[in-house]
């Protein structure tokens, strides 16, 4: 017999479950929350995603958990299935709140946010906007979108969502500040909830072996948000002074595209790898290393961002070492000393390395890193967190 539930949320996402951040910042967060809400989750997927084992696993889970997962097939805006897609999306939406009760719409980033921004002018209802950073900003920042009118429309949309919702979310303190100053009045409403992993997953039990070698880890993209060439840099100036390390990669990426620059830059050694992963298999890998290495482009955008793999880090009990891009970066990484910051454009590399070896010399970081994750990035943590807005919504409209 299924439970009743009377908290009712639909939760609207353009990211696929299906995908690394999907699983990570979306399904692991609804599936505990579940047991308490009643969970209506629309999602874009890619197509080659409808014929996977994981999509038959992910729906049998939602199943388990009485969560409606209600799938469309992802297309480009120029695709013209795109735009029945959002037809069906709107018809979804008009049922489950007219018939269903559905009264509070969980609206992850801007482009669902214009969907619903039409629909609360038609239907009365109560929505969550979780920006998961600035959208208008990293299409011009990251992917070089021209500032044109439809930008400018994305911004007024954005703007409004802000103002009008009942509760805004951001990943970092920076970008609610940045807000709290733009728009006064939505202070008392906005709330952080950054990137976060499971604790019980993720964790720093591992036994390194004492070696010479320093093994750094790259995960992720290499391209939008990140600026590989300085990365690249950096193993040029570690080969220049005979430093002994390791570099491995773990990505989606395209695997030759990556090797084809390290060959053009004379940095494709033999302790240099490059390895495809799935998101299950990388709690297995970090804890491996003796270091997270990555370097973003510092600009508007970066400045409300948190990339996954800092929690998934300090959680493996793994320092990192990054550029000062943003205010919460900072702060973590000098305060609370988990990792070395590093400008790209001017460092000293024999200085560097001496802060590198400092951190291998003393194990006493790998216990400081889980506790300032399980601090920060504790999949439990943000659960709550959201539970407590969740509840508090809950209380006005459904008691």
């Amino acid at each position: 017999m299924k439970k009743i539930f009377n908290k009712k949320i639909l939760y609207l996402t353009i990211n696929g479950v299906l995908e690394p951040l999907g699983e990570s910042q979306i399904s692991n967060y609804i599936n505990k929350l579940s047991k308490d809400y009643k969970f209506y989750l629309i999602s874009f997927e890619k197509n080659i995603n409808f014929k996977s084992k994981k999509y038959f696993l992910q729906k049998k889970n939602f199943n388990q958990n009485n969560i409606d997962w209600h799938p469309l097939k992802y297309y480009s805006f120029k695709h013209p299935l795109q735009y029945l897609n959002i037809a069906k999306l709107y018809v979804y939406m008009i049922y489950l709140i007219i018939f269903k009760n559905v009264k509070i719409i969980h609206v992850r980033s801007l482009i669902p946010g214009i969907f619903i921004n039409f629909l609360r002018y038609i239907l009365k209802f109560n929505f969550i906007y979780d920006l998961r950073g600035f959208w208008v900003d990293e299409k011009i920042d990251r992917l070089k979108y021209k500032n044109n009118f439809i930008m400018k429309l994305c911004n007024r949309i954005d703007k409004k969502l802000i103002l009008n919702s009942k509760f805004n979310i951001f990943l970092t303190k920076e970008s609610k500040n940045i807000v709290n100053v733009k728009f006064p009045l939505t202070k008392k409403k906005n709330y952080i909830i950054t990137t976060a992993s499971s604790e019980e997953l993720f964790n720093h039990y591992k036994v390194r072996n004492k070696s010479t070698l320093v093994n750094f880890l790259y995960l992720g993209t290499t391209y939008g948000a990140y600026n590989f060439n300085s990365i690249i840099d950096l193993l040029k100036n570690l080969f220049n002074i005979n430093y002994k390390f390791t570099f491995t990669i773990y990505t989606k990426d395209n695997k030759e595209h990556i090797k084809a620059l390290l060959l053009k830059n004379r940095v494709l050694k033999d302790n240099i790898q490059i390895f495809d992963i799935d998101y299950k298999n990388i709690h297995k890998v970090i804890k491996n290393f003796d270091f997270l290495i990555f370097s973003c482009f510092e600009n508007d955008s970066i400045k409300a961002s948190m990339p996954t793999k800092i929690g998934e880090s300090l959680l493996s009990g793994v320092p990192i070492l990054c550029n000062d891009f943003n205010d919460d970066i900072s702060q973590l990484i000098n305060n609370d000393k988990v990792g070395i910051i590093i400008d790209f454009k001017d460092y000293d590399i024999k200085t560097l390395t001496y802060k590198i070896n400092n951190y291998l010399n003393d194990d006493s970081h790998k216990v400081r890193c889980r506790l300032i994750g399980e601090k920060y990035f504790s999949l439990s943590n943000a659960v709550k967190n959201l539970d407590e807005i969740y509840n508090s919504l809950c209380k006005k409209i459904y008691q």
